[in-house]
């Protein structure tokens, strides 16, 4: 039987001029996903040599850089947020803290070029607040096992964002999922006609009397308590509020909703 190795450099030989060119060159994390599905099914592992998600951040690598993303729980003011590099560690640190967000520190997998640190706070609509950093390689060409020493592999936390499959907004909080949908102004004058459904690890919102609306159902990638759920309907902002309660508190889910659910 092939290895995990031999298998990904055969696909991608066929897929790329050599593996140098899918190794080096800068890559966000959503082309790992795809490369990681398509060159490695069963869950295996993406390969170390392009990078990892490891629950409070992300990273990848081309030839000359590290490129690190930290979700953070709200967008913080710039000078709140304290990134250090030193040659042997990296630290993500916000002033004043929330309890959602503890920071991210720990020894380099390699060495670094501590005077060419480049990294800025950004609100991404899809993905949320988050920390962006660009760490120079004191080496070029050399490929990077470990981000940090002693990572593991986990999907990373996502806070805030806008869910792909229905287009809700939401935050995620300690306890709960708050969720917000926009409505067709006679739905808001008549709230009756909505249907919310919540079961453990799924929820619909549909408007069965409208044909022009699509229901917005999605495969949740947490459990939540169907009993506990909280909606109502806000007439000012023309919005479903939805507050879905998690089974487990104090987990943090890499995001609302499985992507691949329809």
């Amino acid at each position: 039987m092939l290895s995990v190795v031999a298998l990904f450099v055969a696909a991608a030989a066929v897929l790329r001029p050599s593996v140098r060119d899918v190794s080096m060159r800068s890559m966000e994390i959503e082309d790992l996903e795809a490369l990681e599905a398509e060159f490695l099914r069963g869950g295996r592992h993406m390969p170390p040599r392009l990078g990892s998600e490891c629950g409070s951040y992300r990273w990848t690598q081309d030839a000359t850089h590290i490129h690190v993303t930290v979700p953070l729980p709200s967008r913080p003011p710039h000078s709140d947020v304290s990134l250090v590099v030193a040659p042997t560690e990296f630290g993500v640190e916000v002033i004043f803290p929330t309890r959602e967000f503890e920071g991210v520190r720990g020894a380099l997998g390699g060495a670094v070029d501590t005077t060419k640190t480049k990294w800025h706070v950004e609100d991404d609509p899809f993905q949320g607040p988050r920390v962006r950093a660009a760490i120079r390689k004191e080496r070029d060409h050399e490929m990077w096992r470990v981000f940090l020493v002693g990572e593991e592999h986990a999907p990373t936390v996502q806070f805030a964002g806008t869910c792909r499959v229905t287009g809700a907004r939401f935050k995620q909080h300690r306890h709960t999922f708050d969720l917000e949908f926009d409505l067709p102004a006679d739905v808001v004058e008549d709230p009756d006609r909505l249907r919310v459904d919540v079961t453990p690890t799924s929820f619909l919102v549909d408007i069965p009397d409208d044909p022009t609306w699509l229901p917005r159902r999605a495969q949740l990638r947490g459990r939540v308590v169907p009993e506990d759920t909280v909606w109502l309907v806000d007439p000012p902002t023309r919005t479903l509020d939805l507050a879905l309660r998690k089974t487990t508190a104090v987990t943090w889910w890499p995001g609302l909703a499985d992507e691949g659910f329809f």
